[in-house]
Formats: structure tokens, C-alpha cells, sequence
């Protein structure tokens, strides 16, 4: 595995200090997608936006999952969910209860199915449809099905190619990804996909092994 020069990271993270007041690192099971969820339900807490806060809630409330465990558990975390109100609690039952953290990426995993399955034959900027476009950025996958069945559904398989942004844009949250890279030759990378309004919720770091979440500071 590359290593990379102290001195590159100092660097690099100096980008982040007139940006951002503070990281922090979240603890579950599956990295990319519990942070996106943990960060858009402490951000939209925080600005007391109960609109979207409702609209997640409710999009939650519409998984339907195959066992009756898996239901069972799914059923519970959104009864603790419902007692949430603030930040503190919602990272202290991530902390606590894996079993429950892990029902809310799984929940989140079909959340992404459903917004890729449905756009499947819509068309992409590319001019193909989706079908036809996860076909073609990896010849492996034979259509958004097969997609979903060996990179969506699986727990501990991180987001890759089109998995990429849909749960933000199905929860309704707009998401900064910052990507730092082992590599000298490549720069400091950002990838935006805006909310609803274009707003901005949720801003995430990602360094080679773990993602951290980012709380931006006042503007300058």
C-alpha cells in the first residue's frame, strides 16, 4: 500500500482550516453510507429543518426487507428514532447497538436500490439509460439488477460508480465528498451532489481507510 509524505497530508488538510471548524470521525459499520446518513440527520437537527428531517423518516418507514428478523429490527430502530433530539443521541446509539446501526445502512442499502431500480430506464446525460450505463462503466454487471444484487445489497460493500451519490439525492440532502489521495500526482479532489434547492448538508472527508464527517465554519 502507497504511504504518503507527512508532509503532503499536512498540506493538504491546511486546505480544510478556513473551512471547516472540526472533524470527526463516526463509528459504524459501513463507512461511507453511515456517514452520509448520521451527518444529514445531525445536519438537519442542528438547523431544525423537520420538513426533510419527516421526509427521511418517512422514506425510512416505507422499507419493506425480506425476513421477519430483518423487519423486526428495522421496526425497532424506527421506534428509537422517534425519540431522537439531538446529535448526541443519535451517535450514542450508533456507538451502543450495532445490531440497530446495522439496520439503518441496511435500510439505506434499499433506499439506494429503489432510486437506482426506478431510474433504470430513464436517461442519463450520457444519452444511454442507466440500464445501459452500468453495463458500460463495468462490462461485469449485466444490467441495474445485477448491479444492485453484487454492489448495493451487500453489507460491507462500499458505494461505487452510480451507488456513488444516490442516497443522498434519495434522502433529499445535498453532500460535499472531499477526497484526499495517496497519489503525489493527484490534487485535492471535491465532488458535489447539491440538494433539493442546491443546498449543501453534509460535508465528508474521505482519507485512504475511513471517511470523517466536516463542520464548516463561519463565512469569511
Amino acid at each position: 500500500m502507497l504511504e504518503i509524505d507527512p508532509r503532503r497530508w499536512k498540506l493538504l488538510l491546511s486546505h480544510f482550516t478556513s473551512k471547516y471548524l472540526a472533524s470527526h470521525v463516526i463509528d459504524t459499520v459501513s463507512g461511507r453510507r453511515g456517514t452520509v446518513i448520521f451527518g444529514a440527520l445531525e445536519a438537519l437537527m442542528v438547523s431544525e429543518d423537520h420538513e426533510r428531517l419527516n421526509q427521511i423518516m418517512l422514506a425510512l418507514r416505507q422499507v419493506q426487507l425480506e425476513t421477519v428478523p430483518e423487519q423486526k429490527r428495522h421496526n425497532q430502530m424506527l421506534q428509537i428514532m422517534r425519540t431522537w433530539r439531538s446529535p448526541h443521541q443519535i451517535e450514542q446509539w450508533i456507538a451502543q447497538d450495532a445490531a440497530l446501526d446495522q439496520a439503518l445502512i441496511r435500510a439505506c442499502r434499499r433506499l439506494v436500490r429503489q432510486f437506482l431500480m426506478k431510474r433504470a430506464h430513464d436517461r442519463s446525460p450520457s444519452g444511454l439509460t442507466y440500464d445501459q450505463l452500468v453495463k458500460a462503466l463495468d462490462s461485469k454487471y449485466t444490467c441495474m439488477e445485477d448491479f444492485c444484487k453484487h454492489v448495493v445489497d451487500p453489507l460491507g460493500r462500499d458505494a461505487e460508480t452510480l451507488a456513488l451519490d444516490a442516497l443522498p439525492q434519495q434522502l433529499g440532502v445535498g453532500l460535499r465528498m472531499w477526497i484526499l489521495d495517496r497519489r503525489d500526482e493527484v490534487s485535492l479532489i471535491s465532488l458535489d451532489t447539491p440538494g433539493p434547492q442546491g443546498e449543501v448538508d453534509v460535508h465528508v472527508l474521505f482519507k485512504p481507510g475511513h471517511y470523517d464527517l466536516l463542520y464548516p465554519g463561519p463565512r469569511r
